[in-house]
C-alpha cells in the first residue's frame, strides 16, 4: 500500500438503530477532552467536577483565525534509508497529508510498569515555558488545578519536569494503579531531589535496588546517564518496575504496533488501547464521565484496535494527529475514511446538542462559538494511511488550542450540570424510574421494544439496546476472553415489538460460539447475563459466561437457567 503524501502547508482541503442518546450528539466533539479527561480519571481518581473551582475560570478567549495560512510544500515520501528528518517534498495538491513539525524518535517506556492500558507522554517544561502555556492550564480548568495539586504530592513541578510519563494499569480489583517516569530538568539530580523532599521515608530493597516508600507510594532512582530519572509508583507495581531492569514493559499488542509510529518530540501524546475501556477497563466512566462512554463508542467504535492522539505547540501553529491501527477487519484506507466522515459531521451534531441545553451566562458566548470552532478544525483536517495504521492530522492557529481546551471543558460542564438537573427534576416530581435497582431493571426488560441491523457486533447491539431500556449493559471483557470468545464478531437481528428482555436474551444466543445451543437453558448457551450491584448501590447488566458466573455463585435470570434432568 502507498503511502500518502503529507504537507507542511496549513490551508484547508477543498445498521437502523432504535435511537440514540443525546450524548452521541456530542460525542465527536468532545472525543480530545474525552481522551485527555479519561486519561486524567485514571490518573487522579476524580473528575474535574470533584475539584473546588471558585470563580470559575475565565481567561481571553480569542476567535480561531479562519483565513489559510499560505501553502508550502507537501511530502511526497521518503527515500529508502533517508533520515528521517529529510522527506522529499512537492507542492501541496489540496488534498495531501500534513507533514509533522516534528521528527523525534518513537516514545521510550523504560520503568513504565507493565500492562498499562492508558499511556501518557508530556512535556511540561517546554508547554510550561510556551506563551500559550499559561492560557492552556487556565482553559483546563478544575483540571489544571487538580493536575498542579498532584505533582505537588507526588514531590514533583511541571517547571522541573523535562519530560513525564504517565502508565495506568487496571488491576484484577478493578483498581487503577499509576507509574510516573519523570525526567527532571535544573541542576539537581533526581537522588538530590528526592533528599530534599522526601522526610520520613522507608527504605526498601529490591535485588540490588533501592527504593523509598512514603504515603503508599514508591520512589525509586534508576541508572541514567545524566541523573535526573525518578519513578513515582505504587508500592504494588514498584517491584516489577525494578526488575524489568530498565527495558521497555510487556504491554499490550495493540499497543505495541502504535509505539513506533510515535513521536518523543511531540508536546503531548496519548496512546490507550480502545476496546480495554469498554469491556474491563469501562469503570473509568464514572461520576462526570458517564456520559463520554457513548460519544467514545460512537466516534472509535469497533473499527480500530489501538489509538495515539497527540499535540504539539511551536511559535505559529497548534498541530494535532490521530494515529489508528485498525482491527483485521478494516484496511488503513477504509479507517482514515471512516473517521474523517465522522470528524465532519461533528460541528452539526454538537450544535444540535447545544442548542437543547440551557447553558450557564458566564459560559454561554464560549459554548455557543465551540461549532465554529470545530467547522474549522475540521477545514484543517487532512487524512491518510500507511502499511498498518490511519493518520488524521490538523493545523489551526497556535491559539486555537487553548480555546478547543476551554470550549471542550465547558461543554462537558454544561452536559454534566444539564443531567443533574434532569435527575433532580424527576426526584422533585417523585420519577423513580431513572434509578437503576434490580426492581427497576426487570421492570425496563419487559418494555416492549425493537431492534433490527442487517449486520453489526455484539457490543454495538448491547449499546443499543441499552440506550433504549436506559439500563447499563457491560460486558465483561476477562470473563468472554477466558472462554474464547470475542465481543467484535458480526451478526444480524431483526426483533420488532418484543421485551427487551427477549432481545436479550437473542443477542447473547446469536452470539454464542456454539451454535448447537437450542435455548438459554442449553448448558451448551456460554453467554450469558447477570444483574450486578454497583458500588453506588444502583445495578448494572453485566454480560459474562455461564462458568464464570457459576464460579461467582451468580444468579442467572430464568431464560438461562439450565434446565434440571
Amino acid at each position: 500500500m502507498k503511502n500518502r503524501p503529507a504537507t507542511q502547508a496549513k490551508a484547508p482541503s477543498n445498521s437502523e438503530s432504535r435511537k440514540r442518546s443525546r450524548w452521541r450528539i456530542v460525542g465527536g466533539a468532545l472525543v480530545a477532552a474525552a481522551i485527555i479527561a479519561i486519561g486524567w480519571h485514571a490518573l487522579f481518581g476524580t473528575s474535574p467536577s470533584d475539584v473546588a473551582d471558585p470563580g470559575r475560570h475565565q481567561p481571553p478567549v480569542k476567535e480561531v483565525a479562519t483565513a489559510p495560512p499560505k501553502p508550502r510544500k507537501v511530502q511526497l515520501k521518503k527515500k529508502r534509508g533517508a533520515a528521517r528528518s529529510a522527506p522529499v517534498l512537492i507542492d501541496d495538491d489540496g488534498r495531501a497529508l500534513w507533514i509533522s513539525p516534528t521528527h523525534g524518535k518513537p516514545l521510550n517506556l523504560a520503568y513504565l510498569s507493565p500492562g498499562a492500558q492508558i499511556i501518557v507522554a508530556l512535556r511540561p517544561q517546554t508547554i510550561a515555558n510556551h506563551p500559550e502555556g499559561k492560557k492552556l492550564l487556565a482553559a483546563a480548568g478544575p483540571i489544571g488545578h487538580q493536575w498542579q495539586k498532584y505533582l505537588d504530592d507526588a514531590l514533583l513541578s511541571p517547571a522541573g519536569l523535562r519530560r513525564l510519563l504517565i502508565g495506568c494499569e487496571l488491576k484484577s480489583d478493578g483498581t487503577w494503579h499509576v507509574t510516573l517516569v519523570a525526567q527532571l530538568s535544573g541542576t539537581e539530580t533526581a537522588q538530590q531531589h528526592i533528599d530534599a523532599r522526601l522526610h520520613g521515608a522507608v527504605q526498601k530493597r529490591r535485588g540490588g535496588a533501592t527504593y523509598w516508600l512514603q504515603n503508599g507510594r514508591a520512589y525509586f532512582v534508576p541508572k541514567s546517564r545524566d541523573k535526573k530519572l525518578l519513578v513515582v509508583a505504587p508500592e504494588g507495581s514498584i517491584n516489577d518496575v525494578i526488575d524489568l531492569s530498565g527495558n521497555p514493559p510487556p504491554l499490550r499488542r495493540d499497543i505495541e504496533r502504535l509505539l513506533t509510529h510515535t513521536d518523543a518530540d511531540r508536546d503531548a501524546t496519548i496512546i490507550l488501547a480502545p476496546n480495554s475501556l469498554f469491556s474491563e477497563g469501562q469503570s473509568i466512566f464514572a461520576g462526570e464521565l458517564a456520559g463520554l462512554r457513548r460519544p467514545l463508542f460512537w466516534f472509535l467504535g469497533d473499527e480500530l484496535s489501538g489509538v495515539a492522539l497527540s499535540a504539539h505547540l511551536d511559535e505559529k501553529d497548534f498541530f494535532l494527529e490521530l494515529i489508528a491501527t485498525p482491527t483485521l477487519d478494516y484496511s488503513p484506507e477504509r479507517a482514515a475514511r471512516i473517521f474523517m466522515g465522522r470528524v465532519a459531521k461533528v460541528p452539526d451534531m454538537l450544535a444540535k446538542y447545544l442548542a437543547s441545553l440551557h447553558t450557564q451566562p458566564y459560559d454561554r458566548e464560549i459554548v455557543a462559538r465551540f461549532p465554529a470552532m470545530l467547522r474549522t478544525l475540521v477545514a484543517y483536517t487532512r487524512s491518510g494511511q500507511a502499511p498498518d495504521h490511519a493518520v488524521l492530522r490538523c493545523y489551526l492557529p497556535v491559539i486555537a488550542g487553548h480555546n478547543l481546551l476551554m470550549a471542550a471543558e465547558l461543554t462537558l460542564a454544561e452536559s454534566q450540570h444539564g443531567a443533574m438537573q434532569l435527575v433532580a427534576n424527576n426526584a422533585a416530581d417523585g420519577d423513580a424510574s431513572t434509578a437503576t435497582t434490580s426492581a427497576s431493571i426487570r421492570a425496563r426488560l419487559r418494555k416492549v421494544t425493537s431492534l433490527r441491523f442487517t449486520k453489526d457486533t455484539l457490543e454495538a447491539a448491547l449499546e443499543q439496546l441499552s440506550q433504549d431500556i436506559e439500563v447499563p449493559i457491560v460486558i465483561r471483557g476477562p470473563d468472554l476472553q477466558a472462554d474464547g470468545i470475542t465481543k467484535n464478531q458480526s451478526f444480524g437481528i431483526d426483533l420488532s415489538n418484543k421485551p427487551a428482555e427477549e432481545i436479550l436474551v437473542q443477542i447473547l444466543r446469536l452470539a454464542n460460539p456454539d451454535k448447537s445451543a437450542t435455548s438459554g437453558n442449553d448448558i451448551r448457551q456460554k453467554l450469558v447475563y447477570v444483574i450486578e450491584q454497583k458500588p453506588d448501590r444502583t445495578e448494572q447488566i453485566v454480560i459474562t459466561t455461564r462458568a464464570r458466573a457459576a464460579e461467582r455463585h451468580d444468579e442467572l435470570p430464568p431464560a438461562f437457567r439450565a434446565a434440571k434432568p
